[in-house]
């Protein structure tokens, strides 16, 4: 969802829409806007979007350009699109596991040290 405008970064939308056209991405534009609440408010064009650029972004990918000027067709809109377009997402889970038995071997190894040492004291064991 866009205004068809190149109004981040350096890349024009063209030529991202290329790249995503390399990559088989399907893109589905939607201009947002009201025309005639643009035009009673004396807004200039600027506040809607470059429709020409939309369509021309959705038919080199294969998509389609959409027109909202309500949250209704909006909507409606969003509910054809999921419709359209299932794909399947491979998703990858990993687990990091942490090992604790350093800390048991540690305290193990501590508490055998300080046995040997208090051995050597008073507290050694009479036979």
């Amino acid at each position: 969802m866009t205004d068809g405008g190149n109004n981040s970064g350096k890349i024009d939308p063209i030529t991202a829409t290329k790249a995503a056209e390399a990559l088989g991405v399907k893109i589905y534009t939607i201009g947002l806007g009201n025309r005639e609440i643009v035009q009673q408010m004396g807004l200039p064009p600027g506040y809607l979007p470059d429709e020409d650029t939309l369509q021309q972004i959705a038919q080199m990918t294969g998509g389609r350009y959409y027109r909202a000027d309500n949250a209704e067709k909006f909507k409606a809109i969003y509910a054809e699109i999921d419709k359209l377009e299932k794909t399947e997402a491979v998703v990858s889970k990993y687990t990091e596991f942490k090992e604790l038995f350093p800390w048991f071997i540690t305290g193990g190894l501590v508490l055998l040290l300080i046995e040997m040492a208090l051995a050597q004291t008073i507290f050694r064991r009479l036979p």
